[in-house]
């Protein structure tokens, strides 16, 4: 015969939900307070194209409306918006923890308010590893070259804040600005790529090779 102590199992129970419950507070606390969650959908139409944060930390992504529609029996409207990639997120607000939304058109408003990118040499990286393909250093508010020293013109997009390769080596490429010291790679039709750069101080612009 096996014999089980239920009384200790159920209080083992009861505190892994309370611990489960004290791990999701902390994770989500930091959003919450700089941004209440659900936030920015209120008006959002069919087919309007939007930006979501998922978690309301301050990284968005674009996203389409797909539908939205009082939630059954309860004060709450239920939404999906679908993905670049064709991927949907569906979600209630208010609930738990719902992502934050926005109109399209703020994130770009966004980064071109960044101050001009300081010179030096930009690392890039993905979540492979360094990407020292995508390197590429800025010389002064014109001028940049390559890994291996080919030299061209850029300039910034002044609507996106994208920096444009106009001539050189990387002539027709663009990256997006993160933030002040950092870029993301796009791809030839403007999708986004993994392929992250952000400035290395330590690094030196004028070497023969980055």
């Amino acid at each position: 015969m096996r014999l089980t102590n239920r009384p200790a199992v159920r209080a083992a129970a009861v505190s892994l939900r309370a611990a489960a419950g004290v791990v999701a507070a902390a994770t989500c606390a930091a959003p919450l307070a700089a941004q209440p969650r659900g936030t920015g959908w209120a008006g959002m139409r069919p087919g309007q194209p939007a930006e979501m944060d998922v978690v309301c930390s301050g990284t968005w992504e674009p996203v389409t409306v797909v539908s939205v529609a009082p939630a059954e029996g309860r004060p709450a409207t239920d939404y999906v918006v679908r993905r670049p990639d064709g991927s949907e997120v569906r979600f209630r607000v208010p609930d738990m923890y719902p992502p934050c939304g926005r109109p399209a058109g703020a994130a770009a408003r966004e980064r071109a308010a960044f101050p001009a990118p300081a010179a030096g040499v930009y690392q890039c990286q993905s979540p492979r590893g360094p990407e020292p393909v995508f390197d590429f250093a800025l010389l002064d508010g014109r001028t940049y070259r390559d890994r291996d020293g080919g030299r061209g013109a850029y300039r910034l997009d002044p609507s996106t804040g994208d920096l444009v390769f106009a001539t050189g080596p990387l002539g027709g490429r663009r990256v997006q600005r993160l933030s002040a010291a950092t870029f993301r790679v796009l791809r030839s039709d403007g999708a986004q790529t993994g392929v992250t750069c952000p400035r290395n101080a330590a690094r030196d612009p004028n070497a023969r090779r980055l």
